[in-house]
């Protein structure tokens, strides 16, 4: 009974699997983004701020920023995220958007970008 319990009650393991597609949109973004010159990977910085102004939700653009950030941070720190750490921010993300009613801006790339302020992540 107290396993049981233990299942009904604990939703960590069930959280982060459910994030585990999330992750894979990520790291599918990985071989197309090691490809791209600087120039290119600083340029999604305004694609994204493009796609979010002509409607996209956060949640189609962010796993390809997260890819854009982890990629940047191999070419500079010479340094890969972890998917753990990828979850945690994307979770973090979430986490924000759900307990305000605008979006704080988020850094992408050293630029600021806003964040749609209507409605709510799906």
């Amino acid at each position: 009974m107290v396993d049981y319990l233990r299942k009904l009650f604990d939703t960590s393991k069930r959280d982060v699997e459910s994030l585990a597609p999330i992750v894979d949109r990520i790291n599918s973004y990985e071989e197309d983004f090691a490809a791209k010159s600087d120039e290119e990977l600083q340029e999604l910085t305004l694609k994204f701020k493009e796609r979010l102004n002509a409607g996209e939700t956060l949640e189609d653009v962010l796993p390809e920023a997260f890819a854009a950030v982890r990629e940047a941070s191999k070419r500079t720190l010479k340094m890969r995220h972890f998917d753990v750490q990828l979850l945690a921010v994307y979770n973090k993300v979430y986490a924000s958007a759900w307990s305000t009613s605008v979006m704080r801006p988020i850094s992408i790339s050293g630029s600021q970008v806003q964040a749609p302020t209507t409605g709510t992540p799906r």
